[in-house]
């Protein structure tokens, strides 16, 4: 089985992207009893990105349809290469920071973990892991995929007045012994909302007015990104306690029905 980081193409149209965010996702919810013997769990850390993603869906350009769609995607390609040469300049890990935020929530609900690495391999410019590769002794492997990373303008019909927004769009798989069949998986993201069912949404506290100034300051838009990070990892260990804590009241329940009969 694969996963991946799927990265934003600069040849995807603006409004397919807007498209392909309306959908339900295929979550998964912890079953009865699916954590009871976990004690351990090893985060698998991500690769940092190449591209650090940078959208606007209220670019000038895009007011001349698919006539401006190339100077936009140029335009915004441009931004992305300028941010990564920065942000790689100054070694920033926003997927350590991320993994790591993720590990210290688990290890504080009692759990052991660890962040550790696996073989990613880049196909098509795509990083991808088999499951079956990840050689842990942990008692589970939580594996981390942003698909966006950097800072979106969602335009100003969304309450931002276009300002670029820190945004960190992941999905979070969970597995077992067996390291084939997902005992969980989750869909969280901040700064750009994703409107499908199924995710769970943090709104950013910081943004940026422009392109400018997030590049100009790029401490500071690097530290907005890290704040991203922990916003996720918060949303990625409430989601799985409130489904252990559903698992617990399940079991007690059935229990106890069981033992009326």
């Amino acid at each position: 089985m694969l996963y991946r980081i799927a990265k934003v193409s600069s040849m995807i149209i603006i409004p397919l992207l807007l498209a392909a965010c309306a959908g339900p996702v295929p979550k998964i919810d912890l079953t009865p009893q699916a954590m009871a013997k976990v004690k351990t769990i090893a985060i698998i850390r991500p690769p940092e990105p190449k591209l650090y993603t940078v959208m606007n869906f209220g670019h000038p350009a895009m007011a001349f349809g698919l006539l401006g769609a190339p100077v936009a995607i140029a335009d915004l390609n441009d931004k992305q290469e300028r941010l990564a040469k920065t942000y790689h300049a100054q070694h920033a890990e926003v997927c350590n920071q991320l993994s790591r935020k993720i590990s210290d929530r688990l290890a504080s609900l009692g759990f052991t973990t660890r962040v550790e690495d696996a073989p990613w391999v880049e196909t098509n410019g795509i990083p991808v892991v088999q499951f079956k590769d990840i050689k842990t002794d942990a008692d589970a492997v939580l594996v981390v995929a942003p698909s966006v990373i950097g800072f979106v303008a969602t335009g100003l019909g969304r309450g931002y007045d276009n300002d670029y927004l820190p945004t960190i769009v992941t999905s979070v798989i969970l597995l077992g012994n067996d390291r084939e069949k997902p005992i969980y998986r989750g869909y969280h993201d901040t700064g750009w909302e994703q409107f499908g069912s199924g995710w769970h949404y943090t709104p950013p506290t910081t943004t940026f007015p422009d392109f400018d100034s997030l590049y100009t300051d790029p401490n500071a838009s690097y530290r907005s990104l890290v704040e991203a990070a922990d916003k996720i990892a918060t949303s990625v260990v409430m989601d799985l306690r409130q489904q252990q804590q559903a698992d617990v009241t399940h079991l007690v329940q059935a229990t106890a029905s069981e033992g009326a009969k």
